[in-house]
C-alpha cells in the first residue's frame, strides 16, 4: 500500500507539471479517476491489504457472537426457570388463598352457630332458672304435704316417691286420714259442747 500512495503522489506531481491548471486541477482530475476504474483497482488493493485484519475482526465477532449466543441461551434458561417458579408460586398462593377463604367461611359459620347457641343457651338458662324456681316451690309444697301426711300417721317410703302411682296412693291415704281427722275433730267439738 505504501508503494501505491507514493506512486499516486508522484503521478499527481507529474500531472500538475504537465497537465496545466496546477495542483488543484490535478487533484480534481485525480478524484475523477479514483471514482472510475482506477478507484476500483485501488479499492481492490486496499481490500486485499486489509483482508487479514478484516478476517481477524470477523472471527472475533463470530466468537463473541457465539459467547453472546451461549449467554442468551443461559439467560433464556434462567428466564424459563424463573417463569416456572413464578407459576408454581402463583399456584401455591392460589391454593393458600382458597384454604384461607375456606377457613374464613368455617369461622364465619362457626361464629353464626356460636351466636345461635348463645341465644339458645340464654333462653335455656332462663328456662332452667324458671324450672328451678317452680321446682323449688313444688318441692316446698311436697315437703309440707309429706309433713302433714306424717302428722296424720301416714308412713312414707322415700325410696318409692319416684315410682309411678305411689304419690297417688299417698294422696288417697292422706285424704282418708284427713277425712278421719276432720271427723274426729268434729266429734271432739260435739262432745265438749254437750
Amino acid at each position: 500500500m505504501a508503494n501505491n500512495i507514493g506512486r499516486i503522489v508522484e503521478l499527481g506531481q507529474e500531472f500538475a507539471r504537465t497537465g496545466g491548471g496546477g495542483l488543484r486541477s490535478a487533484l480534481g482530475t485525480l478524484g475523477k479517476s479514483i471514482l472510475g476504474t482506477g478507484g476500483i483497482l485501488i479499492g481492490i488493493q486496499l481490500l486485499i491489504s486489509f483482508l487479514p485484519t478484516l478476517q481477524k475482526k470477523f472471527k472475533e465477532m463470530t466468537s463473541e457472537s457465539g459467547n453472546l449466543n451461549d449467554a442468551t441461551k443461559k439467560l433464556t434458561k434462567s428466564y424459563d426457570e424463573l417463569t416456572k417458579s413464578i407459576k408454581e408460586n402463583n399456584k401455591a398462593q392460589a391454593e393458600q388463598d382458597e384454604d384461607l377463604d375456606n377457613a374464613l367461611d368455617k369461622v364465619f359459620r362457626l361464629s353464626e352457630r356460636l351466636e345461635k347457641n348463645r341465644k339458645k343457651y340464654g333462653d335455656s338458662a332462663k328456662e332452667i332458672e324458671r324450672f328451678n324456681s317452680n321446682n323449688a316451690s313444688t318441692l316446698f309444697l311436697l315437703d309440707k304435704r309429706i309433713k302433714q301426711a306424717e302428722e296424720l300417721g301416714v308412713k312414707i317410703n322415700y325410696l318409692r316417691l319416684n315410682e309411678e302411682g305411689y304419690r297417688e296412693e299417698l294422696e288417697q291415704q292422706v285424704g282418708t286420714a284427713g277425712t278421719l281427722a276432720k271427723s274426729i275433730e268434729e266429734m271432739k267439738t260435739r262432745i265438749k259442747s254437750r
